[in-house]
Parts: C-alpha cells; sequence; structure tokens
C-alpha cells in the first residue's frame, strides 16, 4: 500500500512538472528574445538599413510611427524604383510613378515587404 501511495505521489509531481513547465516561458521564445537582445534589442524599433539582395538594392526605415521600403534594380524599363511605405505601394520607373494592374501592385507588395520581413527576423 506504501509503495502504491509513493507512485501515486511520484505522478502527482511529475503532472505538476509537466503543467507548470507549460505556463512558463517557452524555451524556443527565450533563445528568440536573448538574439534580439545580443543583435541590439530596443534599436531595432526605429532603424535604417540598406542592403542588396539578388542584384537589388534594398532600404528599410521602421519606426513605431512608420515605415519605408525601397527597392531599385535595373531592368530593360531602366531604373526601377519600388516604395511601401505607410501610404501604400508606388512603382517608379526612370523617376515617373507607373500605374500597375492590382495583381502586379499586391505582387510587388508582397515581394518588398517578405524581404523586408526576413531582413528583421527574429524581430519580425
Amino acid at each position: 500500500m506504501k509503495r502504491q501511495f509513493l507512485h501515486g505521489i511520484g505522478a502527482v509531481l511529475l503532472l505538476a512538472y509537466f503543467f507548470g513547465a507549460c505556463t512558463a516561458v517557452d524555451p524556443a521564445q527565450r533563445i528568440v528574445d536573448q538574439a534580439i537582445l545580443a543583435h541590439g534589442g530596443e534599436r531595432f524599433k526605429e532603424v535604417e538599413i540598406a542592403f542588396q539582395f539578388r542584384d537589388r538594392e534594398y532600404t528599410i526605415f521602421k519606426s513605431p510611427e512608420r515605415f519605408l521600403y525601397t527597392r531599385s534594380f535595373r531592368d530593360s524599363l531602366g531604373v526601377v524604383r519600388d516604395v511601401l511605405d505607410n501610404a501604400g505601394f508606388t512603382r517608379y520607373i526612370e523617376g515617373e510613378a507607373v500605374e500597375l494592374s492590382e495583381k502586379d501592385r499586391v505582387a510587388f507588395t508582397n515581394s518588398v515587404n517578405s524581404v523586408a520581413y526576413f531582413a528583421f527576423l527574429p524581430m519580425g
């Protein structure tokens, strides 16, 4: 009988540990938080960066109030500059704003936004 009682206590303690661990900070989230802190932490809240990715130049400005993402490259039409900000998306070719179909506007918006998103991971 004493042995069964001890097994019962062991099971209760194991369940309590398991459920306590589930409510504790997720270890993966703790690693992400540490990575963010190690690479600048709060400085990511307002930042401007520039980089090249797949033969295109990107600039990203982010603040709590606004954002501005640009992508520039040269193709057969000339110099193309895509601008995504709080107001929406605009494509410029040789400095002139061009009309886009809804499908193209959504595709270019998603493309620029996804590069900016991945550039800031794990801050995302």
